[in-house]
């Protein structure tokens, strides 16, 4: 029998709730707060880029 798996979801009804998301990131890119390794890094710019496509689709969404 397979495992499940447990997928974790975000769910952004608004623009805002985007917008806020990267600004928070972005704070915390600057200050360093993620941990040394360089995967911590690179996670944080991987987050930012889905955040990006997220915004990018809800702007595609709302202008049609």
């Amino acid at each position: 029998m397979a495992k499940s798996m447990k997928v974790p979801v975000l769910v952004i009804e608004h623009k805002d709730d985007v917008e806020m998301i990267m600004r928070g990131l972005h704070w915390l890119q600057e200050q360093k707060v993620y941990d040394d390794p360089p995967e911590s890094k690179k996670r944080f710019e991987e987050l930012l880029n889905e955040i990006y496509k997220i915004q990018s689709i809800l702007e595609k969404t709302n202008n049609s």
